[in-house]
């Protein structure tokens, strides 16, 4: 995380791609151990203690970007390459994400807009309760401190060496990230 109103600062020559989408983040408070008995979304929600805008840099470590298989890109780590974790709110309460909107500009031209959330996954609050009941298992469970990501409100936008990016998720927070 950047000091707030700070962009992040990544050396473009770290990337072989550099795609960048607008995401919100959700941090735990607590942990959510594997348990026998499923977590509704509402102990889930009650788990986390903020919600930050953030941007996620997509990148792949193969020669040729989109050529994988399913499973070579899930080894991957679906093409994450940086996550870029802003400012939010800890009124997790307050947010609703599917009325959200969200902006992300590149070089202060706006790239993508949504006046609502644009994943086509859905409501971000049932893939965090998937994660902790069914996701994590194999790690035993979500633990506290930890951030996780709700895919991407915004598609992926390819951008070149220099850019400078923000996601804008107004009133509840914004990411910044320049690629030098």
């Amino acid at each position: 995380m950047a000091p707030a109103g700070q962009p992040v600062r990544l050396p473009a020559a770290g990337f072989a791609v550099m795609g960048v989408e607008a995401e919100l983040v959700y941090e735990l408070g607590a942990d959510l151990p594997e348990r026998a008995t499923p977590y509704s979304a509402a102990e889930v929600l009650a788990a986390t203690v903020s919600v930050r805008a953030a941007i996620e840099v997509c990148d792949t470590r193969y020669a040729a970007w989109a050529q994988q298989g399913e499973w070579s890109r899930l080894a991957d780590q679906a093409c994450h390459g940086a996550l870029i974790v802003g400012s939010g709110t800890t009124d997790v309460a307050a947010v609703q994400p599917l009325a959200q909107g969200v902006t992300l500009s590149v070089n202060g031209a706006v790239a993508v807009q949504h006046a609502a959330w644009g994943n086509p996954a859905g409501d971000p609050l049932r893939l965090l309760a998937w994660l902790a009941n069914e996701g994590a298992r194999s790690l035993g469970g979500l633990r506290a401190g930890q951030w996780v990501t709700t895919g991407s409100c915004t598609g992926t936008v390819l951008v070149a060496p220099g850019a400078v990016v923000v996601a804008d998720f107004p009133g509840l927070g914004r990411a910044e990230l320049q690629l030098g």
